[in-house]
């Protein structure tokens, strides 16, 4: 019986997540409203604040479900890196962009960025900050990877590289994100700007 309540309640919380990511993405954040989101999930406006908490916990929800689905695309990178060290970090973040905007439209995205910070405290917002962690782990073996391959000098500390790379790459995507005049031409050039500078001096090639 708790097999089956658990199944039931994991199916829930799926079809509001599905119909929420629908909705934002039709009608923008701002718009669209709990009561909403409740009545085409086919439940009421209490079971969705029971599992999300508020319209915010349910966007965090969703970045937190997007992480998870990215970690299949970005395996075969970290398994097999393009020869190019430069090229590898960049197709690693490129596909986290790509995903990120077959996801949720962009114009959603500023608000997951505002919620993240209202949600640190909660458990969405710790299972959020878990998979981001985990996200970053998988970086910092990408350029584990590209260190054993003698393209990065032998005293290269990959994990002070992979934070900084990171979390340079994190404040990109909030400008990509609510910046709505740079193109994703612009953003994919100044990707490689900061991965160059950063990089270059650590280089063997």
């Amino acid at each position: 019986m708790a097999g089956l309540r658990d199944r039931q309640r994991s199916g829930r919380r799926s079809r509001i997540l599905t119909t929420a990511r629908q909705l934002f993405n039709r009608l923008g954040y701002e718009a669209t409203t709990l009561d909403e989101i409740a009545a085409q999930s086919e439940l009421s406006t209490v079971t969705v604040l029971n599992y999300f908490g508020s319209k915010g916990g349910l966007l965090v929800a969703i970045q937190t479900q997007f992480d998870a689905e990215l970690n299949e695309k970005i395996a075969p990178i970290i398994a097999t890196p393009p020869d190019d060290p430069i090229i590898a970090v960049f197709s690693f973040f490129a596909t986290v962009f790509d995903h990120a905007l077959s996801t949720m439209d962009r114009h959603v995205w500023k608000h997951v960025w505002a919620n993240l910070f209202l949600e640190a405290g909660t458990e969405i917002g710790r299972g959020f900050a878990a998979n981001e962690r985990g996200l970053l782990e998988q970086f910092i073996v990408l350029l584990g990877t590209i260190k054993s391959r003698r393209q990065l000098r032998e005293d290269t500390d990959v994990r002070i590289m992979g934070e900084v790379l990171y979390n340079l790459q994190s404040v990109r995507s909030m400008q990509f994100m609510s910046d709505t005049c740079m193109s994703r031409a612009r953003l994919d050039e100044l990707m490689r700007q900061d991965f160059r500078l950063v990089m270059k001096n650590y280089l063997t090639m």
